[in-house]
Order: structure tokens, then sequence, then C-alpha cells
């Protein structure tokens, strides 16, 4: 069967008038499918835009198992790299073996390699003074059991800055689960079981959000009147739902 040589082909046309840029993109499997659409189609727009000629080879690697793949970082086959997801051991590996290609790692700060960052703090900041804005008392957190650190900084940001407007969120009323629509759905019927339920939830992941809908129907419970939701992410879906 036919067997395509690409390394051949990519010094063929490096030895033409121009040269093709390969950039790799080494992507966490605890990255949502939704994210990873946008980002490509991102890229295709930046692409079309500046009519670049750019080769982009996706390959994913396990959250926290980055080795399973450093032969990408030994043998150095792209012109760049864009690392998602990154554990801090997946950064630490892959410091240690001193790669030539340049490196960008997006939403984790580093002192060595470039970054592109969400200010995750700052965001669930954002949340509480909101959530306290709007005369809360009480609010509540679902989140994901996946232990990132971009969403541990997300929960201390809320946490501590609603502590400090005095907005009370209880140990019962923060719940994790699995980063889908079951795992919001069971989070959120287990924090509803409270004697003194939140008046505002913040999801930290949207995904879980939706799984939250069809329990506050179950219960009567009214979104905004009973309770108010912020949900993290702008999945598409959010625009089909009501209230959005």
């Amino acid at each position: 069967g036919y067997k395509p040589n690409l390394h051949a082909r990519r010094l063929r046309k490096e030895a033409g008038p121009g040269q093709t840029d390969v950039i790799g993109v080494l992507w966490s499997t605890e990255y949502s499918a939704d994210v990873l659409v946008r980002f490509f189609d991102g890229i295709q727009h930046a692409m079309l835009e500046d009519d670049a000629d750019i080769e982009v080879i996706y390959k994913p690697y396990p959250y926290g198992a980055i080795d399973k793949v450093g032969d990408v970082f030994e043998t150095n086959p792209f012109h760049g790299v864009i690392l998602f997801g990154a554990a801090d051991r997946d950064v630490e590996y892959v410091k240690a073996l001193h790669p030539r290609m340049p490196i960008v790692l997006f939403n984790r700060r580093n002192d060595v390699y470039s970054s592109v960052c969400v200010d995750e703090y700052d965001t669930g900041a954002k949340v509480a003074r909101l959530f306290h804005a709007r005369g809360h008392k009480r609010a509540g957190v679902v989140e994901a059991n996946l232990g990132l650190r971009h969403h541990t900084l997300r929960h201390n940001g809320f946490v501590e800055t609603a502590a400090a407007l005095g907005l009370a969120v209880l140990p019962q009323h923060i719940r994790q689960g699995d980063n889908s629509e079951a795992g919001g759905q069971l989070a959120t019927e287990a924090l509803l079981q409270s004697d003194s339920p939140p008046t505002a939830l913040f999801y930290m992941m949207d995904t879980m959000a939706h799984g939250a809908y069809p329990v506050f129907e179950r219960k009567g419970i009214q979104i905004p009147d009973d309770i108010e939701i912020v949900a993290y992410n702008d999945s598409a879906i959010n625009r089909f739902l009501r209230p959005s």
C-alpha cells in the first residue's frame, strides 16, 4: 500500500523558493474538544488572513505524562511547539530535555518559556465580586475533579474574594464531579440537598452547568429568579439554553 514520506516532502519544499513552517500542537487529554475546535478555528483564520504557509500537526498526550510523546523534544521535528494543559511535571520533563525548538505554553506561567495566559485567579475573583454586588449572601461552587493548576487558581480567586466580601461559601456548597453534563448534574443535586442552599452558583466549567439545568427544572427552581449562575467558558450550546 501507499506510504507517504512526509520528511522527503518537506525537504523538497525547503529546497524550493519558500519554506513551510511546521507547528506542533501538543494537547493534553484533559482539555475539552470544544476548546480544541475553537483553537483550530482561530489558527485557520490567522493563516488565511496572513496568507501564511504553515503546517499544523496535532499530537495528544495524557495529562501529567508528556513523556509519552517525549520523542518530539528529542528529535525537534517542528519549527515551534504550542503546549496545552501541561502539568508541573510535564513542564519539568520538557525543561530537562533542553529542546532547541521555541515553545509556547498555553495557560501556564513559567520562568523559562513564553506563555499565553488567562488570569485565572482574577476570573474567580470577578465572579465573587459580581455575586456580592447583586446582593447575594450565600454562594456555591461546582467544579471538575481534574486537579488542574488553573482550576485551582480560579477556585482560590473565587473563595478568597468571597470571604473578604462577607459572601458565605460553605464547605457543603463546594461540590466536585466529572467534567461532564452528568458530573454537573450529580454535583448540583448533592449541593441543593443543603438546608440553606446558595442563591448563586459558580460553575467552573460550562459543561457541568449544562447538566444542572434539568435539576433546576425538576425542583422548580427558576433561573435567575431563585438562583443565579455563572459558568466559565463559552461553548456554542450556551446560546441555545434558556436562560442563556
